[in-house]
């Protein structure tokens, strides 16, 4: 059985702010939007950060101001993954960092984002299908 693909289990089409924006901006954004991450890009149109609504939520407990930029709380590194691999590469990724979300770039290009829960929509069917493969492999070892 085939694992299936970043590319085939991500939400695409990220949405992106310039670094200059300002945390009320992306938080806005996040609610029009009715989503979690912003890809912050530099003003050049790269990626360079991922703005979270854990990373919102923080600076609003450290009582930052609505206008601080949002380069200022985002992570210093852009965590990212490509589409090509397999989900199991990505949730390894996610577990080493910690992390529920990664950009998905494809030849440098982000192309989608994707979360622990996009993840798990695979999960049960895989479940199943190694639950069957340690079935089969008892019952052999059992004639053995």
């Amino acid at each position: 059985m085939k694992l299936p693909t970043v590319s085939e289990a991500m939400t695409r089409g990220a949405i992106s702010c310039e670094e200059s924006c300002t945390i009320e901006e992306v938080a806005k954004l996040m609610v029009e939007k009715n989503i979690r991450s912003v890809v912050i890009q530099n003003k050049i149109g790269k990626p360079i950060g991922l703005a979270t609504g854990g990373d919102i939520v923080k600076a609003m407990a450290k009582r930052l101001s609505p206008e601080t930029k949002v380069s200022e709380i985002i992570g210093k590194e852009l965590i990212t993954v490509e589409a090509d691999a397999d989900i199991i590469d990505a949730t390894e990724i996610m577990n080493k960092r910690n992390i529920k979300r990664l950009v998905v770039v494809d030849k440098g290009e982000v192309v989608g984002i994707i979360t622990v829960k996009d993840v798990l929509k695979y999960s049960p069917k895989y479940l199943q299908e190694f639950a069957k493969t340690l079935d089969k492999l008892d019952t052999i070892i059992k004639k053995l």
